[in-house]
């Protein structure tokens, strides 16, 4: 038998807010997570989804999502470090195109997780320029892991 985990999301716990820098998130872009969980292994990847429906250049650094830190019950467990390579990275959306950030791998069991997460990024003009603008999304998700049943797996 193997045990298998159930992962819930609340969706309601879900915060889109404004950093305290000026940058503003990029209306045509939605920042999510994408958590699994299997054997202690609690893994999850940022994703940067796009819905406009011009196609658009992003252009951005080490990675285009990323994150950031996770909390369980309420103490530090991950925390990303400074990106110290600067790298200059662009990829081109269409309508419905998504990009995951690097994911984070942690030592898990049952319990609740803030998970934060951050993208940031210049959208690219029709002449393959960056605009002046920045923009930034950030999240905060909390996730529950729970004990699930026993399976039997053939």
């Amino acid at each position: 038998m193997v045990k298998t985990y159930l992962l819930a999301l609340f969706a309601g716990s879900v915060i889109t807010f404004q950093s305290c820098s000026d940058n503003e998130p990029y209306e045509a872009a939605e920042l999510t997570i994408d958590p699994v969980y299997s054997q202690g292994t609690l893994s999850i990847t940022p994703v940067l989804t796009y819905d406009g429906e011009e196609t658009r250049t992003f252009h951005y650094g080490h990675s285009i999502s990323r994150i950031t830190e996770v909390r369980h019950e309420g103490e530090i467990i991950y925390e990303a470090e400074e990106e110290a390579v600067d790298v200059d990275q662009q990829t081109v959306f269409r309508e419905g195109d998504d990009r995951a950030g690097y994911t984070v791998e942690i030592d898990a069991g049952p319990g609740m997780y803030t998970v934060e997460a951050e993208a940031a990024f210049a959208v690219l003009d029709e002449d393959e320029k960056a605009s002046e603008e920045m923009y930034q999304h950030r999240l905060v998700q909390e996730l529950e892991v729970q004990d699930g049943e026993a399976l039997d797996e053939e």
